[in-house]
């Protein structure tokens, strides 16, 4: 394990610096306690100094802003019960699957309850010998008539030689801790408790600064990375960021990660961000990074810019929501598929790549989109509507009838720009557009109205402007024509050519046939079949098995090139289990499709687009 060089002393950042002199009131003060780690349980008090006269009621939220799912975090909470200030129990009553109501009572009222913490995602909680991690979401209850008003959270340390070396990390503000950062905390409302998580183990910290502010990553878990190269692309990525924003609205922010064998993801806080990592795609020391670490920069680099775009340019429905059902609107295509666009832009801008490699990047990613036949199915205002119900609950289906958001909409948002850019008139850029929407509603924490982002970029332009800027959200946000021709259009104005061929990968090979095999198993067991492709019309179904293409066995690893080498034949017969029922099926694959994208820099281009290209992506790309 790589541990901090300051490991024998604990530092802690600005965010958790002690303010023990500096006197507070409040109602509602939480106890966290870690309890015995093979039982995987944190133990909650909740007193409530002033409980409501007719009885207080209780909730825990239904779901983690910047995670689109109904989770029922209350399934994991056991109530135990309330007592008033003399120790006497306080009747309670269950009044639906996340909500409390205790009888009245004279005097302060304590409630009392555990959290099973197992779930080793970046959405909820976990503990156990190697680290105790809570989002407030998972934890705290929202005590009703008090969600505006200060709270404080009392973090105290588990028994046991295993936490001996063991800190706290959280974005609240400290008043009254240790030199480890046990003790009391406050947050200003309800609010900030949910969205500042709580990392209680023994982590590296990689601290760098950006325009002076502090930020640091937190590593959790064994590892051997280049600490000092972490902290150097960091710092470039996230200040790339802060000059496309022209602000940075925090005074410190921290990358709270988690090194895991195999897994990636993130969530975004307002002052942080969770992420997940493969222990593999952390740079080592002396070695050239490879593609891991360049999508874990661009993980690092798309929370970071959430900071701006979702957590305080953030929609309205988001802001208005109790957290207790879904908060459905139209356009989070404009949050997260605008930050998808950022994030990897940001590596670019940074320098942490070059543009050839963002640009064969970017094309791996329209590569994605182009295969996807959700895409001629679902609009993007109701991929963001429905995320809740669909692309969070995928199934084998879900290519067929969904479009990703986060996918089209980061070329939505693309070819935005680069139409922005074309014009004389309005917003010169998406660049410019996020700065007026930070100026507009972000910087004093306005939530932003349905369709904010289009609304912003129309009331600049022109009549004919305007109207040829309606048909694109139109076609391409409410509709759903393809992108293609408007992406290969776009790129060429900007000194880029876009070029569509066919793809001899193992990959471009399944897709062709219109399948898709579950990862990391031996047999050629399916999990999709496209809609209007040769497996279809084969009537091949998911959770076949295939066993041989004609005549000859396959595995996972060897259908691809069989499916190659049978293609020019015509008519195939393939063989499968299905339910343990031996099939044979007769398939045709026809002419490989076009399906992989390919960009390049233009080197012909003319002076105009090398000029325009060169203020998108800089002028390394000439």
């Amino acid at each position: 394990m790589n541990r901090s060089p300051n490991a024998g002393r604990v530092q802690l950042s600005c965010a958790a610096r002690n303010r023990a002199g500096q006197g507070f009131m409040t109602d509602v003060t939480y106890t966290l306690r870690p309890g015995d780690a093979r039982k995987h349980v944190f133990h909650v008090t909740c007193r409530i100094e002033a409980p409501a006269k007719h009885g207080q009621r209780v909730s825990l939220p239904a779901w983690i802003p910047g995670s689109y799912l109904i989770r029922d975090f209350a399934r994991q909470l056991i109530m135990q019960g309330g007592r008033d200030d003399s120790g006497a129990d306080v009747a309670v009553e269950r009044v639906d699957k996340q909500t409390w109501q205790f009888a009245p009572c004279a005097g302060p009222l304590e409630v009392r309850y555990e959290v099973y913490a197992r779930d080793a995602s970046v959405r909820a909680a976990y503990y156990d010998e190697s680290r105790a991690f809570a989002n407030g979401t998972s934890v705290f209850v929202r005590v009703e008539g008090a969600d505006r008003q200060p709270l404080a959270a009392s973090l105290l340390a588990p028994e046991g030689d295993f936490a001996a070396d063991w800190r706290v990390y959280t974005p609240l503000d400290a008043r009254q801790v240790d030199a480890a950062g046990w003790g009391r905390y406050q947050a200003p409302d309800y609010e900030t408790l949910l969205d500042s998580p709580i990392l209680m183990a023994d982590f590296t910290r990689v601290p760098y600064e950006v325009e002076g502010i502090p930020h640091e990553m937190l590593l959790v878990g064994e590892h051997r990375a280049d600490t000092d190269r972490l902290a150097r692309d960091l710092a470039r990525v996230c200040s790339a960021q802060a000059r496309t924003l022209g602000t940075l609205p925090t005074r410190h922010y921290a990358f709270i990660t988690f090194i895991v064998s195999r897994g990636y993801g993130g969530l975004e806080h307002r002052d942080c961000s969770v992420l997940q990592v493969a222990r593999d795609s952390l740079p080592a020391v002396g070695a050239e990074p490879e593609d891991g670490y360049t999508d874990f920069l661009g993980l690092c680099s798309h929370e970071y810019f959430h900071l701006w775009n979702v957590k305080r340019i953030r929609p309205e429905a988001v802001a208005r929501s109790r957290l207790d059902q879904e908060a459905h609107f139209e356009d989070l295509w404009a949050y997260e598929g605008v930050t998808s666009y950022y994030d990897e832009l940001g590596l670019l801008r940074s320098g942490v790549i070059d543009a050839p490699r963002y640009l064969d990047r970017l094309a791996q990613a329209a590569t994605r989109l182009l295969r996807n036949p959700g895409r001629r199915r679902q609009s993007l205002a109701d991929s963001s509507f429905d995320a809740w119900t669909k692309f969070y609950k995928q199934d084998e289906n879900t290519p067929n009838t969904v479009v990703s958001y986060y996918n089209k909409g980061s070329f939505v948002a693309l070819c935005l720009d680069l139409r922005l850019r074309a014009l004389d008139e309005g917003l010169a850029s998406l660049d410019a557009v996020l700065r007026a929407l930070w100026d507009r509603y972000g910087r004093d924490q306005t939530p932003v109205p349905d369709n904010g982002l289009e609304s912003l970029v129309l009331d600049g332009l022109g009549e004919d402007s305007r109207r040829s800027m309606q048909a694109f959200f139109d076609q391409y946000v409410r509709g759903t024509r393809p992108l293609d021709d408007e992406l290969a259009q776009w790129l060429a104005h900007f000194g880029v050519t876009a070029r569509r061929c066919a793809d001899d990968s193992a990959a471009g090979l399944l897709h062709w046939a219109g399948l898709r095999l579950a990862p990391g198993v031996s047999e050629a067991r399916v999990t999709t079949v496209f809609s209007d492709s040769p497996a279809e019309q084969a009537g091949l179904a998911a959770d076949d098995v295939v066993l041989a293409i004609d005549g000859w066995r396959v595995s996972a690893q060897t259908l691809p090139s069989k499916l190659k080498q049978t293609a020019a034949a015509g008519d195939f017969d393939i063989h499968l289990f299905r339910d343990d029922a031996l099939m044979r099926l007769t398939c045709r694959l026809g002419e490989p499709p076009d399906s992989q994208w390919q960009f390049r820099l233009d080197d012909e281009a003319g002076e105009a687009a090398v000029a325009r290209r060169e203020a998108w992506l800089g002028e390394t790309s000439s």
